[in-house]
């Protein structure tokens, strides 16, 4: 919290924008450059910060930023789709502050991260929309851009890709050893859970789930914790991560990006509860009729009956935020918590200990506004009273 405290304060001293000048808006939910869809990050050269890195360049977020260090003139970040594409647009969404706008942006586009073609390159101006541009259509799997500018910083919100999937994409397959940001990290997967550690001081816990192309999670760390997403790039196999604390996911909640590659094994984690006080069900899969797929979902629930067992006070409580309006929401929370009721009743759960809570999208957590927050907020969590 400290080091994101210290980022803010200093986008603050060279004039930039904590937040857009209007209310945050949700302007990207058909750019195909989202990690709610799988995109993620290959590469990049540089940023101020892990919480003003290239994964806000994709976070779907109108009030996160890249920012390039100080001084850097010029920068790349390459970006992969989660399938082969057709584009017919690109834009960018930048800064509301002239003195922090890159002079040219640079778009250029690969099948396979080898053999790039030039795109486009666009002149921009101050703005608090995205700027889009109409482009010859072209197939992609990879996106680069390249900021140059001679203003010794400038930001980016969003970079834009606007067209059609050709194919469908993978699941993500988030098993197996990693460095993230320097330090090892050891992620496991049963059905639809994933569970597993990174190497920080003190370790970081992790537990959650698979879901579409996004893997959900809780971590913690020592006494803090918190809400994450992650997306699994394919050749090459790459790991890009957004971090929440706590509850909070407006520009003040932002923690560190995770940047991962893989790296051989030598042991797969154990699963654990994360967190005694709260123990989320990402790992738990729903059907499009918000019944429980049985195999995928057997070992989080396995979990979720052994932390009701263990707590002498709990309480179930549904979010969901994805859905056309407050009534559909919390009619999809009752569905659901029915049907973990009686997921954990097969498993010898007293479920007359459970208060059930289908709150619904009055919420529980800050400014979800995009489509990857309304995906980490919408969840069923277990709380220890």
């Amino acid at each position: 919290m400290i080091r994101q405290a210290a980022s803010l304060l200093l986008l603050l001293a060279v004039g930039g924008e904590l937040a857009p000048p209007r209310p945050r808006v949700d302007t990207d939910r058909d750019n195909l450059l989202n990690m709610a869809y799988g995109a993620t990050v290959v590469s990049r050269t540089g940023e101020l910060s892990l919480e003003n890195s290239a994964v806000h360049a994709i976070d779907g977020d109108s009030a996160t930023i890249w920012s390039t260090p100080p001084g850097g003139f010029d920068e790349t970040m390459v970006f992969a789709l989660p399938a082969l594409s057709r584009i017919t647009r690109v834009g960018l969404t930048v800064s509301t502050n002239d003195a922090t706008v890159p002079e040219d942006v640079h778009f250029s586009a690969s099948r396979d991260g080898k053999t790039w073609r030039d795109v486009v390159t666009m002149n921009l101006q101050a703005a608090d929309v995205p700027q889009f541009i109409t482009v010859r259509t072209f197939d992609a799997r990879f996106i680069r851009i390249r900021s140059r500018t001679k203003r010794y910083y400038t930001h980016i919100r969003s970079v834009h890709a606007i067209g059609n999937p050709l194919a469908a994409a993978a699941p993500p397959a988030p098993e197996g050893c990693w460095v993230i940001n320097g330090q090892t990290a050891r992620f496991a997967r049963q059905g639809a859970r994933v569970y597993g550690e990174l190497a920080t001081t003190p370790p970081t816990f992790v537990d959650g789930g698979i879901e579409e192309r996004l893997v959900r999670l809780q971590w913690r760390r020592g006494p803090t914790w918190g809400l994450a997403a992650m997306t699994i790039g394919a050749a090459p196999r790459t790991l890009t991560g957004v971090t929440f604390y706590e509850r909070q996911m407006d520009a003040f909640g932002i923690g560190a990006a995770w940047f991962g590659t893989p790296v051989p094994c030598a042991s797969a984690p154990q699963p654990r509860i994360v967190d005694d006080r709260r123990f989320v069900l990402y790992g738990v899969a729903f059907d499009a009729n918000d019944r429980i797929d049985a195999a995928a979902s057997a070992s989080a629930l396995d979990a979720a009956a052994e932390y009701v067992r263990r707590t002498p006070r709990v309480r179930v409580v549904a979010h969901e935020y994805r859905l056309a309006n407050a009534a559909q929401n919390r009619a999809r929370c009752v569905a659901r918590l029915n049907a973990v009721r009686e997921a954990l009743r097969a498993r010898g759960v007293d479920v007359a200990r459970l208060e059930l809570v289908p709150s619904g999208s009055s919420g529980d957590i800050s400014a979800v506004v995009t489509e990857l927050q309304r995906r980490v907020a919408s969840r069923i969590e277990i709380e220890a009273r």
